[in-house]
């Protein structure tokens, strides 16, 4: 059970990792440094680890990274969906608008998640967000990207230095030799 739980998460993130190259085009001939593996508690990051060496060789990284804690490098912001705040607030939304910019995006997601909603005080009135009221969006260096998969997150270093692309040029070259061949 352990094994085939292990296996599964281990294919998701490997599909995580496969669909970031294939958005920024980079593929999977050509070598890339290093993956950051999140995972949402202690038994998952386990249960990845098992699944290391298949995710390092499946998708060519020289490095994967897992941890239970988000990099310091990722930055959580907030985007107000206007319209479902427009609906719910009408007139008020300018002042809800700005006071949802001056709370940290991390006590307002941890709100949500908890109860469902997150309270505070505009203007003097209390307001109660929802969900849908709010867009999280985690935000990255440029050599990094990032995507989600069930058991957390992916950021995939996609900056390649001259040692990662001589080896991918290698590996084309090979590649069409043996076409020729």
């Amino acid at each position: 059970e352990t094994l085939e739980k292990s296996v599964a998460v281990g294919l998701e993130v490997i599909s995580a990792i496969l669909a970031l190259r294939d958005k920024n085009k980079i593929g999977v001939r050509w070598p890339l440094e290093k993956v950051i593996v999140f995972a949402k508690d202690e038994k998952i990051a386990k249960v990845i680890d098992g699944s290391k060496d298949l995710i390092k060789l499946l998708c060519n990284l020289k490095y994967v990274e897992i941890v239970i804690k988000k990099p310091p490098f990722v930055k959580l912001q907030t985007k107000v969906n206007y319209g479902n705040l427009a609906k719910r607030f009408k007139e008020r939304v300018p002042i809800i608008m700005r006071r949802i910019i001056e709370i940290s995006p991390e006590a307002i997601r941890s709100g949500i998640l908890k109860s469902g909603l997150y309270k505070f005080k505009a203007d003097g009135e209390e307001v109660e967000l929802i969900r849908e009221d709010v867009i999280f969006v985690e935000e990255f260096p440029k050599d990094f990207v990032g995507t989600e998969y069930s058991e957390g997150n992916v950021y995939l270093e996609i900056k390649q230095d001259p040692e990662l692309l001589g080896e991918g040029f290698y590996r084309e070259i090979m590649r069409r030799i043996q076409d020729i061949r």
